[in-house]
């Protein structure tokens, strides 16, 4: 966590077991480094590389799935059994590939991810009610429409391109 990466050559590739309590601190700290990190293929717990991988409208799908793929096309190598290890952990693990990119250049993605959580912070409510703390329920309905996306639309049913919509909407002048 504590390691610069940047003060390695340009276009390095990252391979590794994660470990696995600090994996999403991890992936945080390296997928933004795009250019400069060309690509991560890391094995991770299942439960998180099914999370990277989901897609909208399913139970995995999260905030960390829409960073992921802010900043990355994200794809399953192959899952590992608990068998292949010793002594055998209670977990399962895959392998996962990250070809990183650069975010749009119109897009504050730090801003972005702001909003992301704050819409995914509370899963079961609508994205006016979970967004309300950052913005006027009015504006959130307002966008929602403009979108054609009903107004008691939930967080994960949004694509990462209607959630950049959303963003753009609600929080750019």
């Amino acid at each position: 966590m504590k390691f610069d990466y940047l003060s390695l050559p340009s276009s390095i590739k990252v391979i590794g077991n994660l470990p696995y309590q600090i994996t999403s601190p991890l992936l945080g700290k390296l997928v933004p480094l795009a250019p400069h990190v060309k690509s991560l293929t890391v094995m991770v717990q299942k439960e998180v590389a099914d999370r990277i991988l989901a897609k909208p409208g399913t139970t995995q799908y999260s905030s960390l799935s829409l960073f992921i793929q802010l900043y990355a096309k994200p794809k399953l190598c192959f899952n590992v059994e608990p068998t292949c290890f010793y002594p055998q952990p209670k977990v399962r693990s895959s392998v996962i590939h990250l070809e990183l990119h650069t975010p749009p250049p119109d897009l504050d993605a730090e801003n972005f991810t702001h909003f992301v959580r704050t819409a995914f912070s509370q899963r079961r409510k609508t994205l006016r009610s979970s967004l309300h703390p950052l913005l006027p329920k009015e504006k959130i309905v307002s966008a929602l429409k403009e979108l054609h996306l009903s107004e008691d639309a939930r967080a994960e049913t949004l694509s990462l391109e209607q959630f950049i919509l959303l963003y753009q909407l609600c929080v750019l002048p």
